[in-house]
Parts: structure tokens; sequence; C-alpha cells
């Protein structure tokens, strides 16, 4: 579940954990179920999406799964899962260009605001930086909505996060923010379905496409090319709708 990573010294007051401690098939259970329920909260994002989920709820998963356990983001890790997200991403890209633009878009300045954060209040840490190419890639996808949701939702998620970790008497120790950036953008999906903004009208435009052609090639006899016509001019008034959402 976790790949074998180095033991790299920095700090000899702040060493590095042994990571392949964490290796345990509880771990392993743990995080399988807290996967396989972020994946039911997925049911309403449109299947051409969802490939770029994989790497984000895999790797991803495992990666913040090390933070939660150590408050520490292996980078090397990290990478993997930035590379999943990637691949995933170019799948989607094939049917839904502009998705493309809209998670790249998401990643850089998820990542920008992150790192303003880093170097300006220390409260993240630099693997919380890269994770947010990770999560803005993944947010980005959504649209606009569904990226402003994910970033809102895993900063009140964090914040919750925070108090508990606080009033446990753990206040002094090192806070994991990784799982509560990396729930935003399922929190996001379960509340737009995905699909929010310019990016989920591009999605519905070639649902409804789709459709359209498949009723071109309904058309035997009368009552069928009516009820093909009929069909059409719905269509055509949904994507009109659609075009009319802010």
């Amino acid at each position: 579940m976790v790949p074998r990573l180095p033991r790299v010294a920095l700090d000899p007051d702040d060493p590095p954990p042994d990571y392949r401690s964490l290796a345990k098939p509880r771990d392993a259970i743990a995080l399988g179920l807290v996967v396989l329920g972020c994946a039911c909260a997925l049911w309403q994002v449109p299947a051409v999406q969802l490939p770029l989920w994989f790497g984000h709820l895999g790797a991803g998963g495992a990666l913040v799964w090390v933070d939660l356990k150590t408050t520490w983001l292996p980078k090397r890790l990290h990478w993997i899962a930035t590379a999943q997200v990637a691949a995933g991403l170019a799948v989607v890209a094939l049917h839904s260009p502009g998705v493309l633009v809209s998670a790249l878009a998401g990643a850089c300045a998820t990542s920008g605001v992150f790192w303003v954060v880093w170097r300006f209040s220390h409260s993240f840490g630099f693997g919380d930086v890269r994770l947010g190419l990770l999560v803005g890639a993944v947010a980005g996808s959504m649209g606009l909505q569904g990226w402003t949701t994910a970033l809102l939702a895993g900063t009140l998620i964090g914040a919750v996060w925070a108090i508990v970790h606080a009033l446990q008497g753990r206040a002094s120790e090192p806070f994991p923010y990784g799982p509560a950036l990396w729930l935003g953008p399922v929190a996001a999906a379960a509340l737009t379905g995905g699909c929010g903004g310019a990016a989920g009208r591009l999605v519905r435009h070639e649902e409804a496409n789709r459709m359209r052609a498949a009723c071109g090639r309904f058309a035997a006899g009368t009552s069928q090319r009516r009820f093909s016509e009929d069909t059409l001019t719905a269509l055509d008034l949904y994507v009109e709708g659609i075009d009319c959402e802010p």
C-alpha cells in the first residue's frame, strides 16, 4: 500500500519516520474503507471525469494517510500521486479538452495560494504546497464553483480538525493538514456533482450532443420520426438552458 521510501536524515532532533512501519494490514484496511467511502460520494460525477479521481483516491489517499499518521508528506509518494492524476487528466482531456484547462488553472492557483501562506505565515509545511497541485487539479476540473467549494470545504474540515486537536491537549504538537485538503474536492463533488461552472456546462453539452446523434438515427417510421423531432427540440431547449446558467 505504501512504497518503501528511504529514511532521509535531515534534522537530528526531528528525524523522518519509518514509513515501512505503516504498511500494516490494519492500516491498509482502514485506508481502503476511507477511500471506498469517498468513492461513494462521487456518484454524481460524470463518468467521463472519473479517471481523474483514480490518482486522487489511490496514491493521493495513501499520501495523506502517511501525513495523518506521521505529519510527513513523502515527496516520492507525492509525485506518484501527481503522475496518476496527470494520467487520468490526459484521458479526460481526450473527451473534454476544456476540463484540462480548468484543472491546470486550479492546480496552479491552489499551489500558488498555498505557497503564499507557507512563505508568509508558516502555518503550512511545504509538503502542503506540493499537495496543492494534486488537490487543485481535481478541484479545478469541476470549474470555478467546484474549485471554490473544494478549498472552502477543505479549510472548514481543517479548522474543525484543529479545534478537536487542541481540545485533546495537543495544540503544541504538529498538525496534519493534508487529509483535510484532500477531502475538500470529495466534499465539493458530493455537493456540486463534479459539474460546476463552465466545466459542467461543457460535459452536459457533450452529453446532449451524443443524445442528439442517437435521436437522429432513430427515424424508421412516421411516429418514430415525430418522436425523434420532439426529442431533438427538447434537447435544443436543454442546451439553451445550459448556456443561460451563471
